[in-house]
């Protein structure tokens, strides 16, 4: 019982439900039993745990800088590096052999073998990769909404119109969430380690006299607000492309746009490219500053947008909304219970 425990920790098994996400916005544009959608729930669960298990493992030398990961197991000492890999092996073997029964035909089936070496990748070199980082930020996007897409593509055949619009929306959204928040939470441990991040190779420095608690340059700017103008034209694009939708899919999906455009505002805010007058009149507290950068608006106004226009081309839109809102908010209050007990044990 101790090792499963262990496991689960290892793999940040409260998060899970963050992995899950594309799977059920496949699921809900599809036709699957029930056997088959705890199938699919139950490889993207693994995913996860072999997803968190690379990377901590991948993290170790810039972890090891941050105090306030010390209670993780494997740099506590509690987990060996060596039983550690044993365990990402033995999760990617399992991953890899079932993927003939969780998925049907030859399209999804590849698709999926490809998802798992393109995770293998960018957690091993996320930032150590030769590559440009903001190659690998695409690349995470990517590695988060192709399960979308396989779900569905494993369920019927794929047509090109606004459901295939919005997978490419969902992954700018973790691109954009992994380029910002990604890297700006652990940008002095990253810059310490000799790490490789979009964040430190476009020069952004801290400095506490900002709202963020960042000095963002032109370039960093510019890299950002392209992923998100793209972002926004894929949902208002895929809004467009499909026709027929129900008066309360209509009005789901049009609440999904105004988010989009919120976002933008947000994002720009955040950057400093609006009149100073936009922003705030007084100068925040580092824990606003933290809090915008960690968690920053424009992020969550991106998600509800996705969320919002994927809901409202499932046969329930009003259900979907629910179902996949919740799954969102689990999900930061089991991370945020979990950052808790780890302050406590410290």
């Amino acid at each position: 019982m101790k090792t499963m425990v262990l496991y689960m920790h290892f793999g940040r098994f409260r998060a899970v439900l963050s992995t899950l996400f594309p799977f059920v916005v496949g699921l809900l544009w599809s036709e699957s039993s029930t056997l088959s959608a705890l199938t699919y729930l139950g490889w993207g669960a693994l995913l996860h745990l072999f997803i968190c298990q690379l990377n901590n493992l991948a993290d170790y030398d810039t972890d090891k800088l941050n105090g306030s990961r010390q209670r993780d197991p494997l740099l506590s000492g509690e987990l060996s590096r060596t039983r550690a890999a044993g365990w990402v092996l033995m999760d990617g073997i399992i991953l890899s052999t079932t993927i003939p029964v969780v998925f049907s035909g030859i399209g999804a089936r590849t698709g999926a073998a490809v998802l798992i070496l393109l995770v293998s990748y960018g957690n091993i070199y996320q930032k150590k990769s030769r590559l440009s980082p903001i190659f690998i930020d695409y690349l995470y996007g990517l590695c988060m909404a192709l399960p979308a897409a396989l779900v569905r593509f494993s369920q019927a055949n794929w047509v090109i119109g606004g459901r295939f619009l919005l997978i490419g929306a969902l992954g700018l959204t973790f691109t954009v969430l992994n380029m910002y928040a990604g890297n700006l939470k652990d940008l002095e441990w990253d810059r310490l380690a000799g790490s490789r991040t979009t964040a430190i190779t476009c020069g952004v420095v801290v400095d506490a006299g900002t709202k963020t608690g960042f000095r963002f340059s032109v370039k960093y700017n510019l890299v950002l607000l392209v992923p998100q103008s793209i972002l926004t034209g894929l949902l208002f694009a895929s809004w467009y492309f499909e026709h027929d939708l129900s008066p309360s899919a209509q009005l789901v999906n049009l609440t999904g746009l105004t988010a989009a455009i919120m976002a933008c505002i947000c994002m720009a805010d955040d950057l400093c490219v609006l009149p100073s007058w936009f922003t705030y009149l007084k100068r925040p507290s580092r824990r606003d500053q933290k809090v915008r950068a960690v968690r920053p608006m424009h992020a969550f106004l991106n998600l509800a947008a996705v969320i919002l226009i994927a809901a409202g081309f499932s046969p329930d839109p009003l259900l979907a909304v629910l179902l996949l809102f919740s799954l969102v908010a689990i999900t930061y209050m089991l991370i945020a219970y979990g950052n808790r007990i780890a302050m406590v044990m410290r």
